[in-house]
């Protein structure tokens, strides 16, 4: 369910407002974007979330975790954690590697 929530945030991300609009008008408050007639659902705040990760330019994989608010004043979200930016903080080092040089062929 997770995954059609994800998509589905995507194309709202890029194609906007209108394009989930057509979406709940097309589908059945009890089909499979349920999630979208439920404001208060827990399905619902995540699938608002995620539209709104995606528009600020966070992936599939990675995204911000700090908290935010959507609008100034409005309330505090807190992302869920994400596992791939934990997983790549863990991996980093302080050492940096430059840029590989291709050695030059003789001949």
């Amino acid at each position: 369910r997770r995954r059609i929530i994800d998509r589905l945030a995507k194309y709202v991300a890029q194609e906007g407002h209108p394009f989930e609009q057509v979406v709940m008008e097309r589908e059945a408050p009890d089909g499979t974007f349920s999630f979208l007639f439920q404001h208060d659902s827990a399905e619902n705040v995540y699938y608002r979330w995620r539209t709104f990760a995606f528009s600020q330019g966070d992936n599939f994989k990675v995204w911000k975790t700090e908290t935010f608010r959507i609008c100034e004043g409005g309330a505090w979200w807190r992302p869920p954690p994400c596992e791939a930016a934990a997983e790549r903080k863990a991996r980093s080092t302080n050492f940096s590697s430059g840029p590989m040089l291709k050695a030059s062929a003789s001949a």
